[in-house]
C-alpha cells in the first residue's frame, strides 16, 4: 500500500476490496493524486458496473469530486458504460463453425461409406441355358440384383436357333456391373407317337 495515501484514501481501498473489486480496478483510483472523495466516486462507479476503461478515460484528477459524482450518475443513468465482454458470445460463432464442419464431415463420410458398402449387386444364376425355338424367356428370371439400382438387358429372338447372349447391365451412380448369359436355342424336338391301328 502506498504510504503517501491518507487514512481516508486507504479506507476507500478497503471499501473497494470489501465490495469485490479486483486489484486492477482498485489501482485505477488508489493514487495520491486523487483525494478520498474523488476515490469514492471512482470506486462507486466501478461497483455500479461502469467499466474500468470508462473510469480510466473519464475520471481525471482535474475533476472535482462533485463533477465526478455527476459524471458517475450520468453514466449509470444513461447506461453508457460498456458491458463486460461475454466470452461465450464471442466464441459462439467459432463453436457453431466447428459443429457445422463436424456435421458436414459426418455426412460426407456417411455418404461415402454408403456408396462403398452399397455397390450394385448383380448375379447371373446360370451363365448358360438351353431352350426350344419359339420359347418365351423372361431374362429377369435368371438373375438376382439389388432392386434399388437400374437394370437393363437386351431381348433375344427365340424364333431362330443358335447361341444368343443376353447382356445384363446394372448401374448405380458411376458404378456399373455387367454380366452375361448365353442362351442356346435348339430346334423343337418332334415326338413321334405310334398308334395301335
Amino acid at each position: 500500500m502506498n504510504k503517501r495515501l491518507g487514512v481516508l484514501q486507504r479506507e476507500q481501498i478497503a471499501f473497494g476490496k470489501n465490495a469485490g473489486l479486483s486489484d486492477k480496478e482498485i489501482k485505477l483510483y488508489a493514487k495520491p493524486r486523487y483525494n478520498f472523495l474523488q476515490m469514492q466516486e471512482m470506486r462507486l462507479a466501478l461497483e455500479e458496473g461502469i467499466s474500468s476503461k470508462q473510469v480510466k478515460r473519464k475520471f481525471k484528477s482535474s475533476l472535482s469530486h462533485e463533477d465526478m459524482e455527476r459524471l458517475r450518475k450520468e453514466l449509470k443513468d444513461l447506461k453508457e458504460y460498456e458491458e463486460p465482454i461475454n466470452e461465450e458470445k464471442i466464441l459462439l460463432p467459432y463453436y457453431l463453425a466447428i459443429i457445422a464442419m463436424v456435421v458436414i464431415t459426418f455426412i460426407y463420410v456417411g455418404i461415402s461409406f454408403f456408396n462403398i458398402t452399397h455397390k450394385p449387386y448383380l448375379e447371373v444364376l446360370s451363365d448358360y441355358i438351353q431352350i426350344e425355338k419359339g420359347s418365351i424367356i423372361n431374362p429377369l428370371d435368371y438373375v438376382e440384383y439389388s432392386n434399388n439400382n437400374e437394370i437393363s438387358y437386351n431381348n433375344i429372338d427365340t424364333n431362330k436357333p443358335g447361341e444368343k447372349v443376353i447382356v445384363y447391365k446394372l448401374k448405380k451412380g458411376s458404378d456399373k456391373v455387367i454380366k452375361y448369359m448365353t442362351v442356346d436355342i435348339k430346334e423343337k424336338s418332334n415326338d413321334i407317337f405310334l398308334s395301335n391301328d
